[in-house]
């Protein structure tokens, strides 16, 4: 049994259970992240995390490694804090893996000297979050030189502010996204040279074509995660991808923004249309609606080889004209990409009104055959599911076994609308829902953060 602060005493728990559980209470809730939301680089500790920490010393000794483990500087003041706490406590010193600095250019000059202070005395320190970052060579290479550290993050925009002359040895730097250009091109010219000193890029975009006709014989793009494809100017195959993934082993998702329509692909269509185009001719559907960005994830398992059928469709955008062309496409999709994670809807807002009111029924019926969906959009559907002869969404609350409660970061609550909770009540995969209804008090990511799914919370930006 343990006390801390003359509180009741505690039973102690064993170090690897405990662990576990603070572990999933140690970081706030964030929104789903995806083409144009890269995942956040930093967590927010929770703010139950800090009051954990008070229950017992055993609580406190667990908490605060999660704590003290991501450390976010956004002025020059914050940098002379951590300084002078470093030299009076060994927490951030054998605590802290990572740094995220976000200072503005006012703040640069000094708060980067400071942190040049500051980095030898965080022995445990494994990654810096530069973002967009302008220092000069030394504190540069200073901060390249920290012998524990093995990623230093950088975003698009500093590419061209990149001090000179440049480091021989770029092996720790990460550029978050970067531009795929002609090699006679000044950006291009850049990257191939940060790429001969050993800098990884995690996130790369293609615009034209002509780049992707190239790309299997492309060499290796060292640490590429992601490939973005703005293919606009004419068809384009994937016929390389197969290839192209052999060559880059992490790579694990691949994004294809704003397709027009299916025709925008050469004949054969990729082998991941190919099952929905069939459904598409066969119920005689070609207008009504178009597909936005689709997300492929490809999952690798031990011993398979890199063939192209390991790619499934994880995300999708779909935009429809109005309900009833929703409605027919949804379950084409559903049978097409089973796989789908993460679906955003878009309801065209000038054919809401011409509407009868639908049943929410039967969107969640269809939207159960989709196994993995955790993460749902519905943009302009809330007007849908409330105008008409009736408050049909209303009804839905006499199937719910408890009121839902909703809180918003400040936790004050906020009134809501019961379609979405039917929703996700229905449906036991959804983590988050989008919320965009007019007149409604918390638009944003919702998240269900109990079993009985009725309590909602408002999820961080």
């Amino acid at each position: 049994m343990q006390k801390i602060n003359g509180q009741v005493p505690v039973p102690s728990l064993p170090n690897e259970l405990l662990l576990e559980i603070v572990g999933c209470l140690a970081y706030v809730q964030q929104t789903p992240k995806g083409l144009r939301n890269p995942v956040s680089t930093f967590q927010t500790p929770s703010p139950d995390l800090l009051s954990l920490s008070f229950v017992s010393w055993q609580f406190r000794t667990v908490s605060l490694t999660f704590l003290f483990a991501n450390i976010h500087i956004t002025t020059a003041s914050d940098a002379q804090k951590l300084l002078e706490f470093c030299s009076t406590s060994s927490l951030c010193p054998t605590l802290t893996r990572m740094l995220v600095i976000r200072l503005s250019k006012a703040d640069e000059e000094n708060g980067y000297a400071t942190l040049c202070q500051i980095l030898p005395s965080l022995e445990q320190l494994s990654r810096i979050d530069l973002g967009d970052f302008h220092c000069n060579p030394v504190v540069f290479n200073t901060i390249l030189g920290h012998p524990s550290l093995s990623t230093v993050l950088i975003s698009s925009n500093s590419m061209a502010d990149l001090p000179r002359p440049l480091p021989k040895d770029l092996s720790k730097v990460v550029l978050a996204q970067g531009m795929l250009c002609s090699a006679d091109h000044p950006y291009g010219l850049l990257l191939d040279e940060c790429a001969e000193r050993g800098m990884k890029i995690a996130k790369m975009s293609i615009a034209t074509s002509e780049l992707l006709d190239g790309l299997s014989s492309m060499r290796t793009i060292r640490g590429l995660q992601e490939l973005v494809l703005y293919i606009h100017d004419k068809p384009a195959s994937f016929s390389w991808l197969p290839e192209f993934t052999a060559t880059h082993p992490h790579l694990k998702k691949v994004w294809l923004h704003v397709l027009d329509d299916i025709s925008f692909f050469l004949d054969p269509l990729p082998f991941f249309l190919v099952s929905f185009a069939k459904g598409l001719r066969q119920r005689g559907i070609n207008r009504g609606f178009r597909i936005g960005n689709i997300g492929l994830e490809h999952e690798r398992f031990m011993g398979e080889s890199f063939a192209e059928c390991r790619w499934h469709v994880r995300e999708m955008e779909i935009y429809s004209a109005d309900y009833p062309s929703l409605m027919k496409i949804l379950p084409l999709v559903t049978l097409a990409f089973p796989g789908i994670d993460t679906l955003s809807l878009f309801l065209d807002h000038n054919h809401i009104c011409q509407l009868p009111t639908p049943r929410v029924h039967d969107l969640v019926a269809v939207l159960k055959h989709l196994p993995r969906l955790q993460n749902l959009q519905l943009y302009g559907m809330p007007e849908a599911f409330t105008v008409g002869h009736g408050p049909v969404s209303m009804d839905d609350l006499g199937e719910m076994d408890q009121l839902v409660s909703i809180t918003t970061a400040s936790g004050k609550p906020v009134p809501f609308s019961p379609w979405f909770v039917f929703i996700m009540k229905k449906i036991q995969t959804l983590k988050a829902i989008k919320i965009h209804q007019r007149g409604f008090g918390s638009t944003g990511w919702l998240h269900a953060i109990d079993d009985s799914r009725t309590k909602l919370t408002q999820l961080t930006y």
